[in-house]
């Protein structure tokens, strides 16, 4: 971590001048508008500084939450020293030359060496603990180098000296201190090393030593012993087994159980977890970061990171324009990047600093007023530190209330973090918005259908022949499926998670199709086509793998087929043309679980996403809720308006039913748990769009005071599972359609003027 820090600390000054530095996407900007007055909020000032009198500061860590080490430069000399808070603890001359650095630090304790000789390790009083020279053999090589890693309790170094000779690593050696005792020393290597353990029992270092043909990247536990070695590809394959184009870097996850290792010249980023399979990700990178056991990661470079999960799948990236990412924090599910930015495009200067969270929220700023060099996270990542050469403040930027989370709190409205077109045709009769259960975003209008991250950055775009009139996506976004229709015929278009057609099939001109559906998992897809032309049955349900093999075709009497719906080992269907209506439910066999006939014109049946629960209304205006082997698990309930949809979470004992009245002037939303009704609320503003997280914990209600899509009244309600009301917010364009995230933190709306908003629930 420490050479991550080091190359971090080069590279913001090189690249704060690079006014031509291009990243993919639409920036994510820092707020521009009175930036006094945000520096002047509480939450934004410093908790203290530490300001220059003549001197400057060139190297500062955190050595606890509220201690710090820095070297300084005054009256021609290198001092070292150390404050708690503002305060300082001590002072110590170190020499006349600009030869010193902070190598690492641990809970009170820090390494500096001088030039490539000398190794120290010190305390918060600036006591010398350990101290080394080194061998470095000047009749034999050109120069050596020196490097070291400390374990986070301050009791176990490690240091490696490497020899060069004509500008090339020949030769070195490790040697592994532990409470101020050397237990092992391992000669004839060329060691890189990586980082400890959380809790300082392990350690991770590379072998750059091409003559070392078996393993090269090796663990050991603090008493020297070896845990594992491995093999990892130091050289790239489409280059020469020399060193000197060997650029690796590694990692060890804080929890000790996984290795993260890339070649900057290979094809991949590499990860190992003890007793699992090697996972390989096909991008090469220059620096990582991973959370405590390696199921997240961010690499990437300054002003662009990627997020991936554990098993190399990517979930989002993080784009900041004038601006540079100084580090990484990762606290629960959410993961936090320090910015060093400007407000000023092209400005070779930062004027503010900032912390934004993985979903590209700024969810703190700070005026600054002098180029900061580094920024860096607290060791509980609570806190803020900015150096610059005049001053280093560290700022409360948590204050234990940054909200990662979805809080809905009545009376607030969520929180806008952007609009995007992510469609350039703003003409349009209809569009539609999805969510799976990463946060990715579907967006389709007319004959074009995007996928973009959380942030609103495309993964890909695909055009379509004909306008796109049905959309359906599973849970984990493996695959999408389109209903496209023209004037010479309609077609069923199914895509994988990127892009690619799996398979297409033609409708018979004359035919029309009336509902699709996907299954949540993605393994399977349906689709039903009104045939009116047959006089025995007026349509059909086919049912296909994700190969596009059909597993079955149901014929069905009446012409027009309806919320059809694809559930674990289950698919659901309405039928109804004014002469034939009903309701069935078919496993993926074949077999018919529900199946009814029915002379009255308004049949109902929804199951939930576990296939086990269903929602029946059958005779009477009567409803109920049953279990699949057909047994009633409620009470018969009635309803006498039209049934428009009802929401189920994942195991269906959270539902939500809405319907309305024959004259369209009453519509109803009554909440259910454990299959008993809770609540019911009565609206006159005509409801369009209702949509449940999978947990049933939050519901939004999109609805118009005007079957006008283009007029301004558009309300989005949130509740809560007992149909509490959260916030009502109206929003100021008309509005198609709308998509919650599977957590409830975000809400997208795809609006009539052609932008795609993203609001946060709060």
């Amino acid at each position: 971590m420490k050479k991550i820090i080091f190359l971090i600390v080069i590279l913001v000054v090189i690249l704060s001048g690079c006014s031509d530095l291009k990243t993919p996407g639409e920036a994510i900007k820092p707020p521009k508008n009175n930036m006094a007055a945000i520096i002047s909020q509480d939450g934004n000032l410093p908790l203290w500084v530490i300001r220059s009198n003549g001197e400057r500061f060139f190297d500062t860590g955190f050595i606890s939450n509220d201690k710090i080490v820095t070297l300084v430069y005054k009256d021609g000399g290198i001092y070292l020293r150390t404050y708690k808070k503002s305060e300082m603890i001590k002072e110590k001359f170190l020499g006349t030359k600009a030869d010193y650095r902070i190598l690492d630090r641990a809970l009170d304790r820090f390494v500096v060496k001088k030039g490539e000789t000398e190794i120290t390790l010190y305390d918060d009083k600036l006591n010398t603990i350990l101290n080394f020279d080194v061998d470095v053999q000047k009749d034999a090589y050109q120069k050596n180098v020196l490097d070291a890693i400390l374990s986070p309790d301050g009791n176990v170094l490690v240091i490696s000296n490497v020899h060069y000779k004509d500008n090339y690593p020949v030769n070195g050696e490790f040697i592994l201190f532990n409470k101020g005792k050397i237990v092992k020393k391992i000669d004839k290597v060329i060691p890189q090393l990586a980082n400890f353990s959380d809790d300082s029992s392990k350690f991770l270092f590379v072998d750059l030593n091409s003559e070392n043909k078996a393993n090269n990247t090796f663990l050991y536990n603090r008493e020297g012993n070896l845990i594992k070695g491995m093999k990892m590809p130091i050289y790239s394959s489409t280059m020469r087994e020399n060193l000197n184009i060997t650029k690796v870097s590694a990692a060890l996850s804080g929890d000790g159980n996984a290795i993260l290792f890339s070649n900057y010249y290979g094809d991949g980023l590499y990860i190992e977890k003890l007793n699992e399979n090697k996972i390989k990700i096909p991008m090469a990178t220059e620096r990582f970061y991973t959370n405590k056991n390696a199921t997240k990661f961010v690499i990437g470079n300054y002003g662009v990171s990627k997020i991936y999960d554990g098993y190399g799948k990517l979930l989002d990236y993080i784009v900041v324009n004038y601006g540079l990412i100084n580090d990484v924090h990762f606290e629960g599910n959410n993961t936090f990047f320090a910015v060093n930015g400007t407000t000023v495009p092209n400005s070779k200067s930062k004027d503010y600093i900032g912390v934004m969270d993985e979903s590209g929220n700024m969810v703190w700023t700070a005026k600054v007023y002098d180029t900061v060099a580094m920024i860096r996270f607290s060791p509980d990542g609570k806190r803020i530190m900015a150096q610059s050469s005049r001053f280093i403040s560290v700022y409360d930027y948590h204050n234990g209330k940054v909200d990662v989370i979805p809080r809905p709190i009545n009376g607030k409205y969520p929180e806008s973090i952007w609009k995007k077109l992510l469609n350039e045709d703003i003409d349009a009769e209809n569009a539609f918005i999805f969510t799976d259960e990463l946060g990715n975003i579907y967006a389709a209008k007319n004959r074009t259908l995007t996928k973009a991250t959380k942030n609103g950055n495309k993964f890909w775009v695909v055009d379509t022949s004909k306008p796109i009139k049905f959309f359906a996506l599973s849970q984990n976004g493996e695959m999408i499926a389109l209903a496209v229709e023209g004037d010479n015929g309609s077609e069923i278009i199914v895509y994988n998670k990127s892009g690619m057609v799996i398979s297409h099939k033609y409708i018979r001109n004359g035919h029309q199709i009336t509902s699709i559906a996907v299954s949540p998992d993605g393994k399977y897809f349906s689709y039903a086509v009104s045939t009116p032309e047959n006089e025995e049955y007026g349509s059909f349900i086919d049912l296909f793998n994700d190969k596009g093999y059909m597993i079955w075709e149901q014929k069905i009497k009446s012409i027009h087929v309806y919320k059809l719906d694809i559930n674990k080992n289950v698919v659901t269907a309405c039928f109804n043309d004014g002469k034939f209506s009903g309701y069935l439910a078919l496993d993926f066999s074949g077999k018919m679980l529900y199946n009814k006939d029915m002379k009255n014109n308004m049949p109902f049946i929804k199951s939930s996403r576990n296939g086990q629960i269903f929602f029946i209304r059958s005779l009477d205006d009567e409803f109920a809720f049953y279990n699949r082997e057909g047994m009633p698990l409620s009470e018969s309930y009635t309803n006498k308006g039209i049934i428009q949809d009802v929401l189920m979470s994942e195991d269906g004992k959270i539902a939500v039913l809405i319907s309305y009245s024959e004259d369209y002037k009453k519509y109803d939303i009554t909440f259910f748990n454990n299959f008993k009704a809770i609540k019911n609320i009565t609206s006159d503003w005509g409801i369009t769009k209702a949509v449940m997280t999978p947990d049933g914990k939050y519901v939004v209600i999109l609805s118009r005071e005007y079957s006008n899509i283009m007029n301004n009244a558009n309300k989005l309600t949130m509740y809560d599972s007992e149909g509490n009301t959260l916030y009502t917010y109206y929003h100021k364009s008309g509005i198609y359609d709308i998509s919650i995230t599977d957590d409830g933190t975000n809400l997208y709306l795809y609006c009539a003027d052609g932008y795609v908003y993203r609001y946060r629930n709060k």
